[in-house]
This record gives C-alpha cells, structure tokens and sequence, in this order.
C-alpha cells in the first residue's frame, strides 16, 4: 500500500477506494497502516503532498499555488492551513527562508 500511495500521492485518493484495491476493510486498513507507520494513510499522503511541496519550492520557481496543484492539493487554502501547520511556516515564507527569494506571485 505504502509503493502505492508514494506513486500516486497526486491524484485524488480515497480510503474506499483504497481499501477496495487491497482487498480490506476501511477500518482495518487504518488500523494496521497507523500501527506500522504511526499515521493514518490520508495523513500519510498529505505529508507526502506537503514535502513534495517543499521540495518544489526549493527547487522551481512555481508559485506556491501552482505547486498546490502540481502535489494533487487543488484547495488552495487547505494547502497553505496544511502546510503552515506541518512546516510551521507558509510557503512563501519557507520559500524566503529556504531560498533567500520573495516569492512575487504568491496570490495566483
């Protein structure tokens, strides 16, 4: 399960379809990813969105929001409150600091 979510962290996935693939309940499959990787599965992908993320904003000059979209995070703002919250910084900020550049066309 963990090679699929790695190689398919952009699309919109969800936990029934999921568990339909591999052959369990939602439930079980929660549980028994969270024991092994202490995350649920949509935790684990929106980490995997997120430092996917990072990794852009170090190395493009994508806007942060057209990094959102590039990391299958198509809400804008549920990207920023998530990546504020992981990161503890915005991503323009984490851009600035990482970087050294102001991010110029941070509203797009």
């Amino acid at each position: 399960m963990l090679q699929h979510l790695n190689a398919h962290f952009t699309e919109d996935l969800s936990l029934s379809e999921l568990s339909e693939q591999f052959h369990v309940s939602t439930s079980h499959m929660i549980h028994v990813f969270k024991a092994q990787f202490g995350l649920t599965p949509i935790q684990y992908v929106i980490r995997r969105r997120i430092g996917e993320a990072q990794h852009l904003l170090r190395t493009t000059e994508d806007s942060a929001g057209d990094i959102a979209g590039r990391v299958g995070m198509v809400n804008r703002n549920y990207f920023y409150r998530m990546f504020k919250r992981l990161v503890e910084l915005s991503p323009v900020q984490y851009r600035e600091v990482t970087c050294g550049q102001p991010e110029e066309h941070a509203s797009r």
